[in-house]
């Protein structure tokens, strides 16, 4: 999770566009997401709706913010989850140990890809020995209506 863009409920985060995730995002576009916080006892799913970037506008934008060191993880010579024959991390050995150049790390561009994740139902769990609550937000046009629901 890269931002999280409180006004237009909008969560987004960074990938390599030839990963497994943005074949399935292109595929069937909702997504859930699931945060939980051990010491708060709270559970969030999160259903959302995905929007791919991947060189336009919004991706120019982010990559020129990106850190070099960042930018490395885009460089690999084998796309996200390929097998391989021992562990390794895909990156060239040129690159092992040392950030790229700007120039270098301009190949990763292609990559890149920012995913926003439009906001529609938030599931809110609350454990507690002396009794679970559930409340489920849904968002219509970014307007909550809210409901208890048995835990």
């Amino acid at each position: 999770l890269r931002k999280f863009d409180s006004l237009n409920m909008v969560l987004n985060f960074h990938t390599d566009f030839r990963s497994p995730k943005v074949f399935s995002l292109k595929q069937n576009n909702n997504s859930l997401f699931v945060f939980y916080d051990y010491k708060l006892k709270i559970q969030l799913r999160i259903k959302t709706v995905s929007i791919i970037n991947n060189q336009n506008k919004i991706t120019e934008q982010i990559w020129e913010k990106t850190k070099l060191v960042s930018r490395k993880c885009y460089l690999t010579e084998k796309a996200p989850s390929s097998e391989t024959d021992f562990p390794e991390d895909g990156i060239d050995k040129k690159l092992k140990g040392k950030e790229p150049t700007l120039e270098e790390s301009k190949q990763g561009y292609k990559n890149f890809t920012v995913v926003h994740n439009q906001i529609k139902e938030i599931d809110w769990l609350y454990l507690a020995s002396s009794g679970h609550r559930r409340l489920k937000i849904t968002l219509q046009e970014k307007i909550p209506s809210f409901k208890w629901i048995i835990p």
